[in-house]
């Protein structure tokens, strides 16, 4: 574990020397960034695979969870409907584009200035298109979550935005689940449950992915480590 004090990525040593550096102890690298050039950076250089556990743009991870999640929950997840509300994050951005890729609909209610980032939301239509689904995106939460199967939210205040804090809360005011599901309380919830949990739900129990986010990056690992064995077999021979 190479924490913020530990490796500063890109600022004493390119991000080249780095990867270089990180192959020649590790048989894989779990990134978890800021900025997404970062992690593609590593893996351009690496010889080793690279997880991304985390970056401004995306949060794979996470989706495996939450759909794993779903999937353990629903059974048959092709046909269902998606409703996400809260922010436009990467949380959103992966979520968006594999919840589609199972056949699921979406909608997507974020407040006005809050939306998703264009070329990935362009992605996520093209995708709906290919896979016959409806995306929906909307700044109004209470039309998103009409008849949705499951409402799926993530923090309003992310790492890195404290400062924005009171004018998120200001801004957010409406996307509340707890006032949500008070008035239809009959939608599954899934929620990351950080430790900022307070700000978008109060008081009501959630299905949480904690426990299948650890088992699909326990299936990532095996995977990408049984992907290299073929080649690190020829070389000792």
């Amino acid at each position: 574990m190479l924490g913020p004090q530990d490796i500063q990525l890109g600022v004493n040593e390119t991000m080249q020397d780095t990867a270089k550096v990180l192959c020649r102890f590790n048989d894989i690298i779990l990134a978890r960034v800021f900025a997404h050039a970062d992690v593609v950076e590593l893996a351009k250089y690496s010889s080793v695979p690279v997880i991304n556990a985390l970056s401004d743009r995306y949060h794979p991870l996470q989706t495996l969870a939450d759909l794993m999640t779903l999937k353990e929950h629903f059974g048959q997840l092709k046909g269902k409907t998606l409703s996400w509300v809260g922010d436009g994050n990467n949380v959103l951005h992966d979520l968006m584009i594999g919840s589609i890729k199972l056949g699921m609909n979406v909608r997507v209610a974020t407040p006005k200035g809050y939306e998703a980032d264009k070329d990935i939301v362009k992605e996520a239509q093209q995708l709906a298109q290919q896979h016959h689904v409806q995306l929906t995106l909307t700044n109004d939460p209470v039309e998103s979550v009409k008849g949705a199967n499951v409402v799926v939210t993530d923090t309003w205040i992310s790492m890195g935005q404290e400062e924005e804090a009171k004018k998120r809360k200001i801004d957010f005011k409406g996307h509340s689940l707890t006032y949500l599901l008070t008035h239809s309380p009959t939608y599954p919830l899934s929620h990351r449950l950080t430790h900022s949990l307070t700000h978008s739900l109060t008081g009501l129990l959630t299905h949480s992915p904690a426990y299948s986010l650890t088992r699909s990056l326990t299936y990532i690992l095996t995977y990408s480590l049984t992907r290299r064995l073929p080649s690190e077999q020829r070389a000792d021979e």
